[in-house]
């Protein structure tokens, strides 16, 4: 693994995925994914990037400030991060997470809902197994090098995850079990 930032230790991994153009006109396209597992000097701040981030806790804390807001997210958390907007993060604690950044014509759109449904970037307690599952089917193809043909259903996949976060807040919201 070639290390981006200062802090990430050599046993994290990721993977650079470009989309198609028809990904990004019709599709959520992955951009790039990886697990990490980082130390305290981990920082990272970034102006501007033409993506949406979402980060799944597994261990550790993570300082956010992003959109006006400063919150730190633990295990099981999520943190959604409209890339085109100024945001910094940086470990608290020695940490693990993963991750993917991608982007794609409804994007934007679904980040701006997520946010209105939580008041914000950070989507406490949120990630499930579910999740996780899915994640792990788009780890599989990414490593894979499988064809480009797979935009499709690696799409899908992040549309699986935006489904299930909305019906979690959903079920939360009206009441459900």
């Amino acid at each position: 693994m070639r290390v981006l930032e200062a802090g990430i230790l050599p046993d994290s991994e990721i993977y650079f995925y470009e989309p198609s153009q028809f990904a990004m006109r019709v599709l959520f396209g992955l951009q790039h994914i990886g697990i990490f597992h980082c130390d305290q000097r981990y920082i990272v701040t970034h102006p501007y990037w033409e993506s949406i981030l979402m980060i799944f806790m597994d261990e550790g804390r993570l300082e956010t400030e992003y959109n006006g807001q400063r919150f730190v997210a633990e295990a099981g958390d999520i943190v959604l991060i409209d890339c085109r907007h100024q945001h910094r993060y940086r470990a608290l604690s020695d940490l693990r997470f993963h991750y993917f950044h991608f982007s794609g014509h409804p994007s934007a759109a679904y980040c701006s809902l997520i946010y209105d449904m939580f008041g914000g970037a950070l989507l406490k307690g949120l990630c499930s197994e579910n999740m996780q599952s899915i994640f792990n089917q788009i780890m599989m193809i990414v490593r894979s090098k499988i064809s480009l043909e797979n935009e499709h259903r690696i799409s899908v996949y992040i549309h699986m995850i935006l489904c299930s976060i909305i019906e979690d807040q959903s079920k939360v919201t009206h009441g459900s079990a």
